[in-house]
């Protein structure tokens, strides 16, 4: 249901990363590359603010400031960087986003472009996690976010499902040995490495369509109670948690039972959330 561009943008990326570095390159993926990767394919993606050197410099602080597992591969290994330093071409030309010559713009276009890119991602990113419209367009200097966000989110809501579906190991058989000459191990891995990025994309849809760093708890708690019919947690106790100030997962899990309903949750829901954590946690 995807445009074809997008698909196919989408699926020559993977492939050119299959292809440098086999599965190690693809397994850095995070959910910021879902993220970049939807802002720079997408033709509705908004562009929140015109380049420059300050924004540059503004992105390249935020990147260095996220935990190793947070930190978006693409932009790290490819856009991050000076005007002569970024190989921003590379990344946008295996997207099919650019040409050749003058029509592409050349290396300051492609660089310029990402960036601004990359700032549709982290507001994004930073909403999933549930900072606020009003933070957002005071920290990055936005006008107008408020008026376009939820149109913006629903759009790569709707993106990420078609990344679920392309991030699976029958999409990239024939390439992996074909053109990679994948032995059995690395098929294998390669299998386990994209079951993770489909995974990274549902807990992001659930973070995205409630903006709640706890959003992946709902669909944690569900899938492992989806063969009972008692109520499961739902959007009140993710509010009631985030109330109390339970800003994390981290911080969830050093909850017990006792201390979840003082932050209240229902006992019930309190004994699912540390059923799922400790699922999680094996």
């Amino acid at each position: 249901m995807l445009p074809l561009n997008y698909v196919a943008g989408l699926g020559q990326l993977i492939r050119d990363l299959l292809s440098i570095g086999h599965v190690r390159t693809a397994d850095g993926w995070s959910a910021v590359d879902h993220l970049l990767i939807a802002a720079l394919l997408s033709d509705r993606s908004p562009k929140l603010r015109r380049f420059s050197e300050e924004l540059a410099e503004q992105i390249d602080g935020w990147s260095e400031s996220q935990p190793s597992e947070a930190k978006s591969l693409l932009f790290a290994e490819w856009v991050m960087g000076t005007a002569t330093g970024s190989k921003a071409e590379e990344l946008l030309g295996s997207l099919g986003l650019v040409g050749s010559g003058a029509k592409s713009g050349g290396q300051g276009q492609a660089r310029k472009r990402a960036y601004v890119a990359m700032l549709g991602a982290i507001v994004l990113e930073e909403r999933s996690r549930g900072v606020s419209v009003e933070d957002l367009e005071r920290r990055w200097g936005i006008r107008g976010l408020g008026g376009i966000e939820e149109a913006y989110r629903d759009t790569v809501l709707w993106l990420l499902a078609g990344h679920a579906a392309v991030f699976e190991l029958r999409s990239f058989f024939h390439h992996l040995k074909e053109n990679c000459a994948a032995g059995p191990d690395q098929i294998r891995k390669a299998k386990r490495v994209l079951g993770r990025r489909r995974r990274q994309t549902f807990d992001l849809l659930e973070r995205l369509n409630y903006c709640s760093p706890l959003g992946s708890l709902l669909r944690g708690v569900r899938e492992l109670r989806r063969t009972r019919e008692e109520p499961t947690v739902g959007i009140r106790t993710i509010r009631s948690l985030e109330e109390s100030g339970v800003t994390s997962m981290e911080m969830l899990a050093q909850m017990d039972v006792a201390q979840l309903v003082a932050s209240g949750v229902q006992r019930r829901y309190a004994e699912q959330i540390r059923g799922y954590l400790k699922r999680r946690m094996w």
